[in-house]
């Protein structure tokens, strides 16, 4: 859709193509394990690689996001002070 008038929105068509297990585990195998969340990541990407490329290619070939991919959930975490 394109509008051609000032201050309108102009969307442009954006191809993604499936990935693959293999690719998936690459990039996990890129993420430095220096935080707790990615040290968890770090250490579960042989078992979660094909899953998550699954659910990267449901969302390409249906060519939606899902809506609670939009909402996030933020919680601090506080470290302990060491006297």
């Amino acid at each position: 859709m394109c509008r051609k008038h000032p201050g309108d929105l102009v969307l442009r068509e954006i191809k993604f193509r499936e990935t693959n297990h293999y690719d998936v585990k690459e990039i996990l195998n890129a993420i430095k394990p220096n935080k707790a969340m990615s040290r968890a990541v770090h250490a579960s990407r042989e078992s979660i690689a094909e899953p998550l490329s699954k659910i990267i290619n449901t969302v390409i070939n249906s060519s939606e996001i899902p809506t609670s991919w939009n909402k996030g959930e933020i919680q601090p975490h506080y470290k302990t002070i060491q006297s």
